[in-house]
């Protein structure tokens, strides 16, 4: 395997150095212009989602000495408190219990000790975040059944609110308004966050993809996946959103070419199936690689091996791209 290593590895670096190095052109304005429109499309769904999720819900801030009650919940909270034993005042001082010359304290002497008081509390209420631990209680409070994962780590079951588990919860409660402003949050704070960034106070645009002095993003290619894949990271490049909506269009075109270049674009979904099926000189195995052959082969094996579906649901190669895709 050194040939291919030499081959595939050692004599593409000069290359792919020299194309980390000649970088590519990144328009900052046009940046600018979605990087603030997608933060206002953010902004929308979170104030959605706080008007739909109740109050009890969102994780609390106890206040000993608020500046201002307004707006607060007044509570009390039974503490332990240190006590006097003779005269029952709380947090007493050395001054106290002190022994006195001319006077006689019947407090004097007497070591504090400690007693579950109720204490005067206030009760803020956070705006809500769709984290892990508020969509959970979310759930509890209107009695949804939570999602869970085995972590692999401990082998312990776990709740999980990732996207298939925020997916599944879309389907199992369609009438439910929060958990589909949920997967359009972390989508849109995704693009904000890895590609686009967000604007500060002050209207500068921090984090995202961050061009280098010379207006060029400069990327390092390696080759980090065990298939061999190209990877490339500091930013990836090669990771760009696909135009699933109009929000993840934007980052694609915030790269321009430059004056008498084009871009090509590159899919490698599926490209280990893809070479499984070029290898076997079958152009249909190739053809279901670049379509879903996953969903192809588990349809065909459920019906093989314990008849789970009908002969007449089985996709058929015949059909085109398009209703096999659609199927």
């Amino acid at each position: 395997l050194y040939a291919v290593y030499v081959r595939d590895i050692l004599e593409t670096q000069p290359v792919l150095a020299y194309m980390g190095r000649e970088g590519v052109p990144f328009d900052e304005e046009r940046r600018r212009v979605y990087a603030f429109q997608l933060d206002e499309r953010l902004q929308t769904v979170i104030t959605a989602m706080r008007e739909i999720v109740p109050a009890v819900v969102c994780r609390p801030t106890i206040l000993i000495k608020p500046r201002s009650t307004e707006g607060l919940e007044e509570i009390m909270e039974a503490l332990p408190t240190k006590v006097c034993p003779g005269c029952g005042i709380e947090r007493p001082t050395k001054a106290h219990r002190r022994i006195l010359k001319k006077k006689v304290n019947p407090c004097a002497g007497l070591e504090p000790i400690v007693e579950l008081r109720s204490q005067k509390r206030w009760l803020r209420r956070n705006p809500f975040i769709p984290s892990m631990t508020q969509i959970l209680a979310y759930q509890e409070y209107f009695n949804h059944k939570k999602a869970y994962t085995k972590d692999k780590k401990t082998g312990r079951i776990r709740p999980t609110t990732d996207e298939a588990a925020i997916q599944t919860l879309v389907l199992r409660y369609k009438g439910d308004k929060l958990y589909p402003l949920i997967l359009t949050y972390r989508m849109l704070d995704k693009l904000a966050g890895t590609y686009l960034g967000r604007p500060d106070k002050d209207g500068n645009i921090v984090g995202g993809i961050q061009p280098a002095r010379d207006g060029l993003v400069h990327t390092r290619f390696t080759f980090n996946p065990s298939t061999g894949r190209l990877a490339s990271e500091g930013p990836n490049l090669q990771n760009i959103p696909l135009p699933s909506s109009e929000e993840a269009s934007w980052v694609k075109k915030c790269f321009v070419a430059l004056l008498g270049h084009l871009y090509w674009s590159l899919d490698y979904k599926g490209i280990e199936a893809v070479l499984v099926g070029y290898f076997a000189g079958s152009r249909s195995y190739i053809r279901l690689a670049q379509i879903d052959v996953h969903t192809f082969f588990t349809l065909h094996a459920l019906y093989t091996v314990d008849r789970a579906i009908l002969a007449s649901d089985l996709p058929d190669l015949a059909w085109s791209d398009a209703d096999l895709a659609g199927y």
